[in-house]
């Protein structure tokens, strides 16, 4: 596919990419793909002060969306900034005062859940 689609970059969202066990694994066949050569992680920042340096070291950019009832402190943003510095990563905030979606192929009948989400 490479000879015919260079996109300018490949986005890996979720749920949450984060979670996935083989992450890194996943980070490295897009690169060995040739496909692009920008990959960037869309995350809600929970998990990201767990990543690795070899993470940090093997992507572009890292998007973090920050929803309503957020606990990230300034504390954790001021080093997730930092760790982006120190790998050349590209880092943005994306701050949402409301959740854009919601879907589930089964539904609930939960008035509360539904009220919450």
């Amino acid at each position: 596919m490479t000879k015919f689609y260079q996109p300018e970059h490949i986005r890996l969202v979720g749920g949450e990419p984060l979670l996935h066990p083989q992450l890194l694994n996943v980070i490295e066949a897009i690169r060995r793909s040739g496909i692009t050569n920008c990959i960037r992680i869309l995350t809600n920042g929970i998990l990201l002060g767990r990543m690795s340096d070899q993470f940090w070291q093997s992507v572009d950019e890292v998007h973090l969306s920050i929803y309503p009832g957020s606990n990230i402190s300034s504390r954790m943003l001021d080093y997730y900034h930092q760790k982006a510095k120190d790998y050349h990563v590209h880092f943005e905030i994306l701050f949402f005062d409301y959740f854009r979606e919601a879907y589930s192929d089964l539904g609930t009948q939960n008035k509360n859940l539904v009220q919450r989400i």
